[in-house]
């Protein structure tokens, strides 16, 4: 442990450090149109993460927004694939 973290112990102060991950713009747009476009095709959330190969809570973690979960360039193709779509379907058209 540091001498930074002994000395606010020994004082009696407690820090509690907690990282942020912040969900840009594009990365709202992208989760938002994966979402819409999932429940226009019929597809649940269990049956995407399936076909994705991923653990079956990711697409409600990331859909929530509550985890600060976001999917990667390569899932987003490969969900544009099993939407049968482009992945510019899922992406603005103009820059956010």
């Amino acid at each position: 442990m540091s001498q930074f973290v002994n000395y606010f112990k020994m004082y009696g102060i407690y820090l509690e450090w907690k990282v942020f991950k912040v969900i840009s713009a594009i990365d709202k747009y992208v989760i938002e149109k994966i979402k819409e476009k999932r429940q226009e095709a019929g597809i649940t959330q269990y049956d995407l993460a399936h076909q994705l190969v991923a653990p079956r809570t990711l697409i409600s973690m990331v859909e929530s927004g509550k985890y600060n979960r976001k999917y990667s360039l390569a899932q987003i193709n490969e969900i544009a694939k099993i939407l049968d779509c482009s992945i510019h379907d899922l992406l603005p058209k103009k820059p956010l």
